[in-house]
């Protein structure tokens, strides 16, 4: 790890940008994160981000004059440090930089983006979720409602508290309305309730079902 190095050796990042492939923006701060950690961690310099480390100190004792020195392995360190915050910064979006303070080190400004986004999470993921409890097909299609539910869904994966499949076909089927009351309770009694994925096959025939079922009362 970076801070049980002598030399503080950190490696040419400029190479490394090419691997961060999401830029840090206001809707994406998990991807970024799990990005910038397991890469770091490939360089074993994930020790900076780490505030449980601690950095060298910035004096030493000089063994000979018994006065205190600037240590050698401070300023390595710090120009080490100095390159991995530029090396940050160039993966934020335009906006976000524009408007990130600047800090000294890239320990402060990631523990800086934490905090701050970790309010927006929070509040984006309850967001999701009611809106997941609260979805109602109305006079969707299957299509439509499905696509809704699934864009809920891949939104909430990016979020610590991601969407188990029986949830998402709970909701699913609540939200489906009176028209396929029969549809669901056949659905719920089932030994197997199927998956989401598996669900989809059976709303599209129920539906055209439920069309078909339609045109003849009307031309009746």
């Amino acid at each position: 790890m970076a801070s049980t190095s002598t030399t503080y050796d950190i490696p040419n990042l400029e190479k490394q940008l090419q691997f961060i492939t999401v830029k840090i923006d206001d809707e994406n701060f998990l991807i970024w994160k799990k990005q910038i950690k397991s890469l770091l961690a490939s360089l074993d310099i994930d020790d900076f981000l780490d505030s449980s480390v601690p950095p060298p100190s910035k004096e030493t004792l000089n063994a000979e004059t018994q006065n205190t020195i600037p240590n050698p392995q401070f300023l390595q360190w710090r120009k080490a440090d100095k390159t991995l915050l530029k090396f940050l910064q160039a993966t934020f979006s335009t906006n976000l930089l524009d408007r990130t303070p600047t800090f000294d080190t890239s320990l402060e400004l990631y523990l800086y983006l934490e905090k701050a986004f970790t309010s927006q999470i929070t509040s984006r993921t309850h967001q999701l979720l009611t809106q997941l409890q609260q979805i109602q097909r109305g006079s969707k299609t299957i299509n439509e409602y499905l696509g809704d539910i699934k864009q809920i869904s891949d939104s909430l994966a990016y979020t610590p508290t991601p969407v188990t499949d029986p949830s998402l076909v709970h909701h699913t089927l609540r939200g489906l309305g009176p028209e396929y009351a029969q549809f669901v309770t056949a659905i719920e009694t089932r030994e197997k309730v199927p998956s989401f994925a598996q669900l989809y096959p059976l709303l599209i025939n129920h539906e055209q079902r439920l069309i078909q079922s339609n045109n003849l009362t009307l031309h009746s």
